[in-house]
Formats: structure tokens, sequence, C-alpha cells
């Protein structure tokens, strides 16, 4: 387990950028980590900003897409669209998620692409994940050592997996001590 981070803010206080903030309680918690140590980001961290910070860092990290970026394909650029059609889904992954109290079985298959955030960038990988009900997932990420596309598609999957546990619990933490109604205030 890495060290939770939390911090008051002021809406006084001077403003800073959400990319900021996530890069500056980066840098705070990954020395804490062990070397092999993955940042797991979901959908609203989307942004051209943490995945560079991240290269330069040397840090591995998967990111949850919107789908609504482009990225390099064998020197060009493209859409999601594209990424969707060209992933061979070779392997089919069950998971389960609890939702409204039950537990809900979903199937997705799954490939992967290399891919880069530039033209002649640093080559990373989009995990394609297609849901068997309907639905797509793609999962940006960057390991050093993935020596293989089998493993490429299930490290990410177990990263991201674990990263919604963590938010699930986190979320009970919240409604059962009512977390987001604490202020604190001066008299």
């Amino acid at each position: 387990m890495i060290p939770i981070y939390s911090e008051l803010f002021s809406h006084e206080a001077e403003v800073t950028s959400e990319n900021e903030k996530i890069l500056h309680v980066v840098d705070a918690v990954v020395p804490a980590c062990a070397k092999d140590a993955h940042c797991i980001h979901d959908r609203s961290d989307d942004c051209e900003a943490l995945p560079d910070a991240h290269f330069a860092a040397g840090h591995q990290f998967i990111v949850r897409q919107t789908g609504a970026r482009h990225l390099y394909f064998d020197g060009k650029n493209q859409g999601f669209d594209f990424f969707t059609r060209r992933a061979r889904s070779k392997w089919a992954y069950n998971v389960e998620r609890i939702h409204q109290n039950r537990i809900r079985k979903r199937t997705y298959d799954c490939g992967a692409l290399r891919v880069s955030l530039e033209k002649n960038g640093k080559s990373s990988r989009l995990v394609v994940m297609k849901g068997r009900d309907g639905g797509y997932c793609w999962l940006l990420y960057y390991f050093k050592d993935c020596r293989s596309t089998k493993q490429a598609v299930e490290l990410p999957l177990k990263g991201y997996g674990l990263r919604w546990k963590i938010e699930e619990v986190h979320r009970e933490i919240k409604v059962d001590y009512k977390l987001e109604a604490m202020r604190v205030e001066r008299y």
C-alpha cells in the first residue's frame, strides 16, 4: 500500500490547475512507492500534461481514456474509432463490479496496440476493451518491462481493476461518514 494524500483547500487562496495539483500529489507520493509502482488515473485525467510529465519523470502509468484525443500509430495521427477497429481482440476477461449493491459480471474482449503521444515520441500501449454487452474502454499505459502482447493486456487490466476496488471502498467511507459534508471554517 502507498501513503494516502489529503490536502485542505481554500476558495480564497491562489488558484492552481487540476493538472498541477495531480502532479504535485504524484511527486509527493511516488518516492515512497516501490520502484515498479504504477500511477493509475481515471478519465478525468486524460489530458496532454499528465502523460508527458510521467514520461519525463520515468514513471509507469495507466490512464483510462475518454476517446477524445488522437494518438500516433505507425507515424500517423489516428482517432479512437481507428484503434477500436484495428485492435485484434484475442483475449476475453471477466470483470466483476458492484452496482447498486449487486455484483455485475461483464465480459470484455481485449487487444493492445503500440502507440505514441507524439509523432516520434516514446512508445506506449493502448488496450482496447470491447464489452460483449456493448461499450468500449481504452487504457493508455506505459510499462518499462512489458514483453508480450498478452502481458500488455493483463497488466493494465489488473491495475485498473485494483483502482476500481479502492474507489468503491473510498466511496463507501465518504457516504458512511458523510465526508463530503465536513468543512473546516473560521468562526
